[in-house]
Formats: structure tokens, sequence, C-alpha cells
């Protein structure tokens, strides 16, 4: 809570009622209006008159009851007979009654009128005097009138003071000296979130956190038992439990009660809050803001980067004038007309130059807007453009060192372009295959130069550049095919300061593109029609051969007393020569359906297809007493079974060709480098090894040995059909790999199998 000096007769409510009882207390005189009494100014308006007491009555007399209900206004209290003569005092009374339900009426009546007594009551009479004779009676009289009087006007104070209560914009409340609700109006009820009844009768603590409500008890409440008032800010507690900041004024009354008076200041402290959000802004604008008087040129607020941007200190500033520090004004007569063009216009951009207190000058773009408020202001935005100044003379310097290469450019163009999107360079032979000239470009905006279509496509890509990014995009013109690439220019702090596209002609090189597809597309379908034959050759050959091998075979059971030796050795050279010839048809089978009877790729565990392989070929590594050993090996992408034959291949190649020492053979994996053509494959590859120290193979016959039924040593030496290694490459190439091999003859060999890792994310 913060307390401030209480209000005066203008700040709240309870103020305003207080003035209003002094004005009531100041009007002690009571005007009467006497009717009947036979109209004569004796009798009791006389007696009444003539009374001395605390209130001076002023009487007057009339002859009717019309005429006591057109005074009716200016008069306090009406006395009347009964009997009136045209009418009745009954009748007056009602009339008077239909007009003001409490306004005072005395009757007066002579002896044994009761009856007439009993009907004025009803009729709602304020008092009813038995007329009497002497001064005792008109004193009686008198005191009927002032209490009367006094009671009609206390009651319409009270109407009064009611209604202010209830149409109080501020929250008004009552407190008993036990600080219990008396009185809620609805204002007050409806600041802290409850219904006027159910406040009525609780203490008013309910309306304050707890470390508010030892404050007021501690500080508050004594400053209004000493002072008779406090006047501050609280804060609110609503019945909800949320909380919100309240103007709050107590003021003590005769009872020990307290006055209330509360207004809910949130939207103030908002507002205050949005204001000072508003001036930090300003401040840490880049920008220099003004506020200038339009008659004098006299900054009336700058914000903090004017300061600093021209050296002085804000109350410097606000001491200068506009002639002091803009180099566009050189006296008060340029500033008026300059502020008569822009009262005109409304605003206005212009460039300037700024002068700063040391003298030194930097140019300036300005933004000028004309506001009328209260009275008129100048409103500035200054942008300290010396960087972009120096931007663009290197831009111009640049662009004539691109315009000499540009021109040259051959089978294409070259454009530069600022941030607008306006052209400032354009060349290359190119221009000479399309219907636009250079001169149509420069100084032309992108979008005003190009059809729509052509537009769109390039957009991207021209935005990018001005981002720092480099783009590159093909698209169609002017009947020919064009590839474009976008580039962004920099200057030495490595800032974008314009675009440069380069479009070359690529009309010949797509149609080469498409007949080299076109033949692909038809030597792929040559290769598959091969496959196909491959396939139903070396299927078709299994059958005659079949015949040849059992028949031979029948031959050697039958007649073998009947050969001699050589011809036992003819037989043999048949049937060895029927077997190798199976043995190449089912490796050409096998061959023929790498990629017609292969499995979908999936992840393969090569730990797994590794230990099978070697479990395949037990019995070879223990004849040769060979030593295999494998690093941890990863998950790949591929077909288990293919993968499985590759490297059951290199294995039992590395046994064979091991020389005369037992076979020593490695398996490792290692993962490749991630360069641009290995990231753009995605998740990366694998690089798996099989090394061995065995005999090595020939640099010239490294790339030989993949071909089919290719062999590098005699069938008397090794066995084989030739078309192993080529069966691992095709595989290896249906998995979008590669395979190779590194060795020096002697020193034995590495066959490396490269395969797309599996994304393991």
């Amino acid at each position: 809570m913060t307390s401030q000096p209480p209000s005066g007769p203008d700040g709240t409510v309870s103020d305003r009622l207080e003035s209003t009882s002094i004005r009531s207390r100041q009007t002690a005189t009571i005007r009467v209006c006497c009717v009947g009494f036979d109209g004569a100014e004796r009798g009791i308006p006389a007696e009444l008159r003539d009374c001395e007491g605390d209130t001076e009555l002023t009487v007057r007399t009339v002859e009717s009851s019309a005429a006591v209900l057109e005074s009716l206004a200016a008069v306090d209290c009406v006395v009347t007979e009964a009997d009136l003569g045209e009418t009745t005092g009954l009748d007056l009374l009602r009339s008077i009654r239909d007009r003001d339900p409490k306004f005072p009426v005395l009757m007066l009546t002579g002896a044994g009128s009761e009856a007439l007594a009993s009907r004025a009551i009803s009729a709602g009479i304020t008092d009813y005097v038995p007329r009497g004779d002497g001064t005792e009676n008109a004193v009686d009289v008198s005191d009927r009138i002032e209490a009367a009087v006094d009671q009609y006007r206390s009651e319409l104070d009270a109407r009064r003071t009611y209604a202010a209560l209830e149409t109080a914009q501020e929250g008004i409340s009552l407190l008993d000296e036990n600080g219990k609700f008396t009185y809620v109006n609805q204002v007050y009820a409806d600041n802290y979130g409850y219904d006027r009844e159910e406040m009525l009768g609780r203490h008013w603590e309910i309306l304050y956190p707890a470390d508010e409500t030892d404050q007021v008890h501690e500080e508050i409440l004594p400053e209004v038992h000493e002072e008779g008032h406090w006047r501050g800010q609280t804060t609110g507690l609503r019945a909800d439990g949320t909380t919100f900041p309240e103007q709050h004024s107590l003021t003590e009354i005769e009872d020990g009660g307290l006055v209330c008076v509360v207004r809910d200041i949130s939207e103030r402290k908002e507002r205050k809050r949005d204001l000072e959000l508003f001036r930090t802004l300003l401040d840490h604008s880049t920008d220099s803001v003004f506020v200038f008087d339009p008659e004098t040129g006299t900054p009336l607020d700058v914000n903090d980067t004017a300061c600093r941007e021209l050296g002085y200190s804000r109350e410097e500033l606000l001491d200068r004038s506009v002639i002091d520090f803009e180099a566009e004004f050189t006296g008060r007569d340029d500033w008026r007309s300059f502020v008569d063009d822009l009262r005109a216009d409304g605003q206005t951009t212009f460039d300037g130059v700024h002068r700063r207190r040391d003298g030194a000058t930097f140019p300036v773009e300005v933004n000028a807007t004309y506001v009328e408020l209260d009275r008129g202001y100048v409103l500035s935005m200054a942008r300290d453009v010396t960087e972009r100044r120096r931007r663009e003379r290197q831009l111009r310097e640049s662009e004539q060192r691109y315009r000499t290469l540009a021109e040259y450019f051959p089978n294409g163009i070259v454009t530069l372009f600022d941030h607008d999107l306006e052209y400032t360079l354009a060349a290359g032979r190119g221009f000479d295959d399309i219907p636009v000239e250079p001169a149509d470009l420069e100084g032309a905006n992108f979008y005003d130069v190009w059809p729509a279509a052509t537009a769109d496509g390039l957009v991207p890509a021209v935005l990018g550049t001005l981002e720092g990014e480099e783009r590159s995009v093909e698209l169609s013109y002017a009947g020919r095919e064009w590839i474009l690439h976008a580039v962004p220019i920099t200057d030495e702090r490595g800032d974008v300061f314009a675009g440069m596209t380069m479009a070359q002609d690529i009309t010949e090189r797509k149609e080469y593109q498409r007949r080299l597809e076109e033949t692909i597309d038809r030597l792929e379908e040559s290769n598959e029609r091969l496959e196909q034959f491959a396939y139903a050759a070396s299927h078709d050959l299994q059958e005659p051969l079949r015949m040849v091998s059992s028949y031979l075979q029948l031959i050697e059971r039958r007649y073998a007393d009947a050969f001699d030796e050589d011809g036992e050795e003819f037989l043999a050279y048949a049937i060895d020569g029927a077997d190798r010839m199976r043995e190449m048809i089912d490796a050409l089978l096998t061959y023929s359906r790498v990629e017609t009877r292969g499995e979908p790729l999936a992840a393969v565990d090569l730990d797994a297809v590794i230990a099978d392989v070697r479990e395949d070929l037990r019995l070879p590594i223990a004849e040769s007493d060979a030593e295999v050993t494998v690093d941890s090996l990863p998950r790949v992408r591929g077909d288990s079974s293919q993968l499985r034959q590759v490297f059951q291949n290199l294995l039992s190649n590395a046994i064979e060709y091991s020389g005369d020492e037992p076979p020593r053979v490695h398996v490792s994996a290692e993962r490749e480098s991630a360069d641009a053509a290995s990231a753009a494959r995605g998740s990366g590859r694998w690089i798996v090894s099989i090394s061995d120290e065995g005999l090595g193979i020939d640099p010239e016959d490294q790339e030989r040995i993949f071909e089919v039924f290719e062999r590098l040593h005699s069938r008397g030496e090794y066995d084989g059909t030739g078309i192993g290694l080529a069966l691992c490459q095709r595989i290896v190439e249906r998995h979008d790999g590669e395979i190779r091999v590194d060795s020096t003859p002697g020193e034995g060999a590495t066959f490396s199998v490269v395969l797309p890792a599996v994304d393991d994310a």
C-alpha cells in the first residue's frame, strides 16, 4: 500500500456528500403557504409570522387550492383549513400527494372533527392540529411546521445521498465501528466479485491479502483514527482469489465507523506499463526519433538513439533547434516552408545530413509525419545510412567489373539486382536468343520484366539469394531450356548487399541428356532380355547336359573293362568336362537370378551373417588350419541371403588362395567418410573389408577378376567356375554398393564391400 494526501471536495464521493450536507444546513428559512382562513392576513397566518423561534418562517396566504398547487415548488410547507369553500382540505391534500407523497401538509380543524382527522390521516396528512385560540396555538403550529419540514428535508437529503452512492463511479461502502459492512454500492461489490447482500455483516479483512491486512491494522487505521482520513493505493482481493490494484480512501465518521471509497486502477496501471514499455522500445530503436514543435523547430522529445547518434545528452538536445543538427535546413524559413508542405501532404521521406556535436556529419534517411492531436507536432524518424551509402558505392564499382565480364559471358546471361529486386546490370550473349534486351532489365523491377509463370519459377532462387543462400533452378523460356544459378554478393564483412544470377542455355545439353537416357533405357531393356536369355539358356541346357552325364556314367559302369588305358583317360575327360559344364551352368543360372530372385532389402546384422558363413566353411577352415578373426560388424540395408553368398565367396577365396602358409584372414568394418557424395545418400555407408596374407593379385588383373568366367589360375591349380567374383559384384550393385580390391602380389589382398547403412534414428 502507498499513502497519498487526502483529496479535496472534487476528489471523492464522500467529499461531495459532505459539501451537500453543508449546503442543506445553510438553508434555515421555512416558506409557508396558508390556504383558507378567509384569505385574510390575520389569525393563524399573522400569528405564525410573529412567532419567535430558531427558524424564521416566511408566510404567504392564498385563497384557493389551485393557487396552492401553482406555488407548490416555491414553498416548503402548506397549512390548510378543512373547509376551503369550493373544495376541501382533503381534496387539496390528495392533489399534493399526487405530486409529492412526502410534501409537508398540516390541517387545522375545530373541535369535534375526529372523523375528519381520521380521513386526513388515511389520505397521508403530515400532521393534524386542532384549532385553538391565542399565541400558544400559533407556537404549537409553528413547532409542528418546523418538525415536519426538518423531517422532509432530512428524508430528501437521505434520498439524494443514497442516489449519489448508488450512481457513483467509485465503489463505496460503510463500515460500523467493528469493521463490518453495513452498506456497499453495486460498484463496490462488483470490484470484489461479491453479491451486495453477501457482503453485509462481513468484516473488511475478506477483501485483502494477509500481508495487506496486517499493514491496514498497523499503519493505515492508526492514521485514520488520528487524522480522520487516509488515501492511498492498496491491493484488493476478489472472491475468486485474484487481486487488483485500487485507489483507496478512508474517512472516519462520528459513530466510529468508516466510509470507504475504492476505484479499480488496473487499466491505469496497465496504461502506465504500456507507456513505459513503449518508451523503452522507443529508446532501443535503431532509428533516431524526434518530436518537434512545428512553429519553432525545437525538439519536444527525443529517444536515446538520437542522443547517442548526435553526441548530446537529452537535456542538451531538447535545448537545441532542428537547424543545429539537420543540414537540410539553413534557417527558420526553410523549416517553416518544410512544415507548411508537410502539413499539406501529411508525410514525406527525404535524404538528409545530420551534424553531430563535434561537427562531423553523416547521411540519414528521414521519414517525417505531421500529427494533429491537442496541437500540431512533427514526428521524425531518422536512420543512419552511412553503411548503405558505402555499399551502394561498392555496388556501383563492382557493377562495372561485373559488366565487363558479363558482356563476354558465353552462351548465357548475367544479372545483378539489389534488395528492392531492381536490376542494376544485365549482359551476356544469351540475350541474342530471347525477346528481351539488356536495356529492358536495367533499372526495372524483377516482377515487371518476366512473365508471371517465369517469375514464379525464379522467385525462390532470387529471394533466397538476398538471404545469403545459393540456389539453382531449371526453367523453360522463349523456347529454350535454361539453368539459372543465383548467388549472393557480399561485402568484406560478409553482409549481402546484392544478388547475382547466371543463366546458361542448356537446350543442347538437355537434348543430349534426353538421347542418353533413351539409350540407357534401351540398354536396360537389352540387358533385361539378355538376362532372360541367360536364364533360359542355362535352364534349358540343364536337361541335355544331365543326359550326357548320365550316359557317360552308364558307359563307365558297364563297359569300363572294354576300354584300354587311353579309352579310360578319354572317358574321364568327358565326365569331368560334363561336370564342369554343369557347375558353370549352375553358376550362370545363379548370376541371372540376382535381380529376379532376390528378397526385399531390409536391415541385416552382419555379425550374424559372418557367423553363418564361418559355420558353412567350418570344414575347409579346419583342414587348412586357417585363422579367421572378425571385428564387431554393423547393421546394413540388404538381402541377408545374397550378402551371405558374397561373404562366403570372399572368405572361401581368402582361404583357398593363401599359398603355402596357413591362411590368416581378418574381417573389419568402418564408416565411410561423410563427404558430399555419401551425405547425399542419406544415412551413409559402411565399408566391410576381408583381408588375407595370401598370393595377392597383380594390379593389371584387379579389374578383370570381376568379369564372368575370368580366371587367374588354371583348373589344375585351383578349382572354380570363374563366376564367383562377378556374382559378388552383381549382388553388391543390386544393393547400391561397391566392391573393390586392393592387393600387392605376394602380400595378400583386401576385398572391400561398400553397403548402405541402416538409419537407427
